[in-house]
């Protein structure tokens, strides 16, 4: 039978798994990659309020990528390794004072009279070193406007630290996917949320339900390391200071690399829910009292002993056990966990104009490729493209691709819905002779798509009296919805 022109098909099924994470799980294990970042160095005057081994007013060499770097890549979480990991868009540090004041740390290699050498990258911008990825460098204690512990030399006006993907991510099972929280010490008490909307610029507009992290919730263990530096970044463009050491030099005792994952599930995120990232906030902070997306309505008077957070900077992402944690960016802007996708732009074989598709490989969780069946189907890059993509051109003979039985599509149970989007070009000339554009199942129970005598029809059916509500559409001729279309005109099923 003929067949039209198709580029696109969305399945969108959920798949599940039984792993389950549950609250403020503790984070026991880190998966790194070992780097060895670039060499870098300037010099920098130490802030009169320096201390421990760091001298007051005081020119230093500030030497970068003198030692490893871990890159972080993947987590263990109640004995299964979390490593789908998702970058965010960005990571913003909200203050209330208008200012860019923010002091980092990272690991110390060492330190002479004149010159302190650390191990990770140098950043061009101190608000942005999340962007590193890295185990051992990150922002020191934030979410503090009243510094108790350090004689106020390290306090910094931050009220609310955001982790944003503007388009948002999605999971079928939000058992298997966390937020993971990571910090120096493991000694600080804060709370998180999920972001479930965002305003037309950007920022967070609605929450989950608050989930607090305190000091009992830290697991004691992770990566030790004896010396950390840190530096202070008064104002944009500036290199940041030396302000203060900690660790075995001082002498105090070396602190650890301890994190938690909060799962999805924790925060009240149900699957296939859209959300756009998590946000951070000092212990004070409530839902009752305050407004999470205003922080001019946060507490101002929030004490490094109360809260405070030494964040490492490889913490933003979400992560999951499994592959069903996406971006909810599917064709045409769709939101959900999809189980497969097919796009011309991506993933055909071989993509050049005019060589045929044997292999159409699928672009999200099912793995579902569409590979030669019958006739020849052409790959078109420029004789013919829809909204400026390539496409797959099926002809005028029998040509079609094959995606082999799987439980996503006809080998499950069963199935309480299916949704499926087709994107396509109609014939030049010919709308009359039946032209299939998708078909699943058979004489017992399917789904047809296709074209003929000048409409667009779509029809399911089941004969088999096997569940509640069967059988249905079995009487004779199957009934269908149809629609008219016309030649050489693009339309979406």
């Amino acid at each position: 039978m003929p067949k039209l022109l198709k580029v696109l098909l969305v399945m969108c099924l959920i798949v599940c798994s039984n792993q389950i994470v549950l609250a403020q799980s503790a984070i026991t294990a880190y998966s790194t990659t070992t780097v060895n970042p670039a060499n870098t160095s300037y010099t920098a005057t130490s802030p009169s309020d320096a201390a421990n081994n760091i001298s007051a007013s005081t020119s230093y060499t500030v030497n970068f990528g003198t030692g490893n770097d871990f890159i972080l890549n993947g987590y263990t979480i109640s004995g299964s390794s979390f490593n789908n990991f998702l970058q965010p868009d960005t990571l913003i540090l909200q203050r209330t004072d208008g200012g860019r004041f923010v002091n980092i740390w990272y690991t110390l290699n060492a330190l002479t009279a004149n010159t302190v050498s650390l191990d990770g990258l140098q950043v061009d911008d101190a608000d942005e070193i999340y962007k590193t990825g890295s185990l051992i460098t990150g922002y020191d204690n934030i979410l503090v406007n009243e510094d108790d512990e350090a004689s106020g030399s390290i306090q910094a006006q931050i009220e609310r630290v955001d982790i944003i993907w503007y388009t948002g991510i999605v999971t079928c099972e939000p058992d298997n996917a966390v937020f993971p929280v990571i910090e120096r010490g493991g000694n600080d008490e804060i709370k998180i949320a999920a972001i479930t909307a965002l305003d037309g610029s950007g920022n967070p507009s609605a929450y989950s339900a608050m989930v607090n992290i305190e000091d009992t919730d830290w697991p004691g263990t992770g990566n030790s390391f004896n010396n950390y530096l840190i530096l202070r970044r008064q104002t944009v463009g500036q290199n940041p200071l030396p302000l203060i050491n900690i660790g075995t030099l001082v002498p105090q005792s070396a602190q650890t690399i301890q994190g938690v994952g909060v799962s999805f599930t924790e925060l009240g995120i149900a699957a296939n829910q859209v959300v756009y990232g998590y946000s951070i906030f000092a212990f004070d902070t409530n839902a009752t009292d305050h407004t999470l997306s205003d922080i001019n309505t946060f507490p101002t008077n929030t004490t490094a002993l109360n809260s405070g957070l030494d964040l490492v900077a490889g913490i933003s992402a979400a992560v999951s056990s499994d592959a069903c944690l996406t971006p909810a960016v599917g064709p045409g802007g769709y939101k959900a966990a999809l189980a497969t996708w097919l796009k011309a732009n991506v993933g055909v074989t071989t993509a050049t104009e005019g060589s045929t598709v044997t292999d159409w490989q699928d672009q999200w969780l099912g793995d579902n490729d569409a590979t030669s069946s019958t006739g020849t189907v052409v790959y078109r890059s420029t004789t013919s493209n829809i909204n400026f993509n390539p496409t797959a051109d099926f002809g005028n003979g029998n040509n079609s691709l094959n995606i082999v039985n799987n439980d996503d599509f006809n080998t499950a149970a069963s199935y309480t819905r299916k949704g499926i989007n087709l994107a396509f070009r109609t014939s030049t000339s010919d709308i009359n002779t039946r032209q299939v554009l998708f078909e699943q199942g058979g004489a017992t129970r399917g789904i047809n798509i296709y074209v003929r005598n000048g409409n667009l029809h779509l029809t399911a059916w089941n004969r088999n009296n096997d569940g509640a509500g069967s059988p249905w559409n079995d009487s004779g001729s199957v009934t269908t919805v149809s629609t008219a279309v016309t030649t050489n005109t693009e339309y979406i099923v």
